[in-house]
């Protein structure tokens, strides 16, 4: 009986301790798992031992807090190909360790690489295995790429270009002083009398208007003058007249003397504007047409009139009345030479005594044969023996012109 007590209680033990075994087995390892009261040791490293006061490497005990998890942790750099360790040892709570059975880095090319791990001594070997599955994000590329370049350059010649023609028009839009004869675009003539270097030249008042400018009456000092003024945009008709009075042979008592052209400034407010002028003797009652449109000239006047206009030398004068006052070459050629017209004469000059020498003369100078056609000496004769002729019998009464 008692023996068979004692193997029931041998049994008995025999089976409760290898459940207690298990049981306490199971608890340490449930308290290992998630942290508890267990502790585990991994393999330290520092590389800053020196600075931190610490040992340089050896073994660290990590002590886990309750419900915590504790690892172990290595951390390195690689330069091209050469490893340089920087520290190992116990790592805290880090969901990222969990499970992980080696110390592995998957990081595509970090800067410094880490892992960590489950595990004592886990950490004594480490790996760098990059996963490829993941897209590589790269970095963005530095400003000095060639895109960049390009836009810098670009930038750099547009702002050339706007600073280049802010100066020109700052340049083409100063303001020279008044009365400044600009020379750069067009000198000019040379001044053909002394008057052009006496200063100032006065503008008195105007005495015309046209189409392409206005006439004023000026002085220079004792003498009158006449100024006419084209605006800037006439600058053709000013060269055309210009060049007309700076024909060679073009000095004769009976044409408008020529005293020079200038480019000058003229205030107006704030803006100064451009003028070109021209300026030539004055004749106080204007021009040969003017006065005859409003005075009635003696027979003595006529003469001494058509004399002096056949003192001329042999200028041509235009064919205005047919072909109009802007005659090209050809329109002269079709109507002179080809068509061979002349002007009418009224048929009341032709009946008047004194008149009907004067077409006479008229009629010998248009001649088609121009053999035959009188010279500007004969002309001249002929005008000075009918002034004579009038000085003795006394000048005949001349008829309406129209």
């Amino acid at each position: 009986m008692c023996v068979s007590r004692l193997s029931c209680g041998l049994l008995l033990v025999s089976v409760l301790v290898p459940l207690g075994t298990l049981c306490a087995a199971g608890q340490m390892s449930a308290g290992l798992r998630h942290g508890g009261e267990g502790t585990r040791e991994c393999v330290y490293y520092n590389i800053n031992y020196e600075t931190e006061k610490t040992n340089q490497s050896g073994v660290e005990r990590c002590e886990a807090e309750e419900d915590k998890h504790s690892h172990c942790f290595s951390s390195w750099r690689n330069e091209s190909g050469s490893i340089e360790l920087l520290k190992r040892g116990c790592w805290l709570d880090d969901f990222n360790c969990y499970n992980r059975q080696e110390c592995v880095v998957t990081e595509e090319s970090p800067q410094v690489f880490f892992c960590c791990c489950e595990g004592n001594f886990c950490n004594e070997n480490f790996t760098y295995l990059p996963d490829r599955s993941r897209p590589v994000i790269r970095a963005r590329p530095g400003g000095t790429g060639p895109l960049h370049l390009l836009i810098y350059c670009l930038l750099l010649v547009i702002t050339l270009l706007v600073g280049l023609l802010v100066t020109v028009w700052l340049y083409q839009h100063r303001k020279p002083p008044y009365g400044h004869r600009d020379v750069s675009e067009d000198p000019g003539p040379p001044s053909a009398s002394p008057l052009l270097a006496l200063k100032p030249l006065q503008l008195l008042e105007v005495k015309a208007r046209g189409r392409f400018g206005c006439v004023w009456k000026a002085q220079v000092l004792n003498e009158f003058v006449a100024v006419k003024i084209f605006p800037i945009q006439n600058k053709e008709s000013w060269q055309n007249e210009r060049d007309v009075f700076l024909t060679p042979g073009m000095r004769h008592e009976n044409i408008l003397r020529f005293l020079g052209a200038e480019r000058r400034g003229q205030q107006r407010g704030t803006h100064l504007e451009a003028e070109l002028w021209l300026i030539t003797e004055f004749h106080e009652k204007g021009s040969l047409s003017d006065f005859l449109k409003g005075n009635a000239v003696s027979w003595t006047e006529l003469c001494l009139i058509t004399e002096s206009m056949a003192r001329v030398d042999e200028y041509l004068l235009p064919f205005e009345v047919v072909v109009g006052q802007h005659p090209t070459l050809e329109d002269l050629q079709e109507v002179v030479v080809h068509k061979k017209m002349r002007p009418t004469i009224k048929e009341v000059w032709l009946k008047h005594n004194g008149l009907a020498q004067f077409c006479e003369t008229v009629e010998d100078c248009w001649d088609h044969d121009a053999e035959a056609r009188l010279s500007a000496g004969c002309v001249e004769e002929r005008i000075a023996q009918i002034r004579r002729h009038a000085s003795i019998q006394g000048p005949p009464t001349l008829p309406s012109p129209w």
